[in-house]
């Protein structure tokens, strides 16, 4: 019996290391629109993995519905505490790809950034960038554990 239950025990310190040694990914959203409702924030304050990856996250329903009829005109980034590794990568991707452009390339460890969304690679035009469908945020290329940010989204209404 004593056996037993000091197997059992070892089972379940670890079960417990486990879970705390490999916590997942978090994304908290909070979304505010200012004056008669023509500028809207959606904020993301992000958490790596403990081995530095991030799962890529929706942008959630209730938000997606309050944006309909806006476009993207800015994105700021402000590193955290625990920064991420220096040159990590933000995209916004709908239906049709990264609404960023690309520009969410390259963000900084230390600096606080805003970008405008490239809407036209070719002739290289920056502006307000539409979308019509779910909004997916990735963040690549960070290796840091439980590094920390938060991304702004800055939409005006069309």
């Amino acid at each position: 019996m004593k056996r037993l239950v000091g197997s059992f025990l070892l089972l379940v310190c670890l079960m417990l290391f486990a879970a705390n040694g490999w916590a997942g990914s978090s994304c908290a959203q909070t979304f505010k629109c200012f004056g008669t409702g023509d500028l809207c924030l959606l904020s993301m304050a992000w958490t790596a993995h403990t081995d530095g990856s991030f799962t890529a996250t929706n942008v959630g329903a209730a938000h997606l519905k309050a944006l309909e009829g806006y476009m993207l005109f800015l994105m700021r980034t402000n590193p955290g505490t625990t920064a991420p590794q220096a040159g990590y990568d933000i995209t916004l991707t709908d239906a049709h790809g990264d609404i960023l452009g690309g520009m969410g390339a390259d963000r900084s460890a230390t600096a606080t950034e805003s970008v405008v969304p490239k809407i036209d690679g070719t002739n290289n035009l920056w502006g307000t960038a539409p979308w019509r469908t779910s909004l997916q945020l990735a963040i690549t290329g960070n290796n840091v554990n439980s590094a920390v940010g938060v991304i702004e989204f800055w939409f005006l209404k069309e």
